[in-house]
C-alpha cells in the first residue's frame, strides 16, 4: 500500500504506512534479517529522496544496505530470490 502513495507522489503518506508496516515486520521477525524489512527501507529511502530529504534518504538506503549485507552473509541464495 505504501508503494501505491509513493505512485501517486504521496510521499507522506507513504512514508507513514511504511514506517507501520515496519513495525509490523520488525514485530515479527525481531532478530532475523529480512528481505520485506530491506524493502521497506528502500521505498523510505525513495520517498525522503522525493521530498529532498537527504539525510533520511540516505539512512534509509544505508539501513537496507545493511540488511542486505546481512541476509547475503546468512543466506546467499535468498539475495537471488525475486
Amino acid at each position: 500500500l505504501a508503494l501505491c502513495f509513493e505512485e501517486t507522489k504521496d510521499f507522506a503518506r507513504a512514508i507513514d504506512l511504511a514506517q507501520a508496516a515496519l513495525s509490523i515486520y520488525k514485530e515479527a521477525y525481531p532478530d532475523e534479517p529480512n528481505r520485506e524489512i530491506a524493502n521497506l527501507y528502500i521505498a523510505l529511502g525513495g520517498c525522503y529522496s522525493s521530498l529532498q530529504d537527504s539525510n533520511q534518504a540516505i539512512e534509509s538506503y544505508g539501513t537496507a544496505l545493511s540488511i542486505l549485507r546481512e541476509i547475503g552473509k546468512e543466506s546467499p541464495s535468498l539475495l537471488a530470490a525475486n
